[in-house]
């Protein structure tokens, strides 16, 4: 398999900065105080977190587990950010990065779990 750690990098960035630039843009904007905005900026701050925390070293899991389960949740919160760029910053597509599509890693992850002996 190869390294998952480049792509799951530059999809964190593009969320880092998707969310830095909705910090500088929605208080000037009357949404600012909509929960539903302040929740949807949340998620995108707690998906960050969770793909974060899969990026750490776990010494009771499977390195290459690890990484598809990082690489997951990085790509969630990819596609959240690029939904509120379009939604409420710009109309620019968020790029993809290259390696296995997420369809692929969602069917490695699960054959890894079909196979563990307990």
């Amino acid at each position: 398999m190869t390294d998952l750690a480049p792509a799951i990098h530059a999809e964190l960035a593009f969320a880092d900065q998707v969310l830095a630039d909705l910090r500088e843009a929605l208080p000037l904007d009357a949404r600012a105080r909509d929960p539903l905005v302040i929740a949807t900026v949340g998620d995108l701050q707690v998906r960050l977190a969770a793909a974060r925390a899969l990026q750490r070293p776990h010494r009771s899991e499977d390195a290459p587990v690890r990484q598809i389960q990082a690489r997951l949740a990085a790509d969630h919160a990819r596609q959240l950010a690029a939904e509120l760029k379009r939604e409420w910053l710009t109309d620019a597509p968020a790029p993809r990065q290259p390696g296995p599509s997420v369809r692929d890693l969602r069917r490695l992850l699960g054959e890894h779990h079909l196979t563990i002996t307990d």
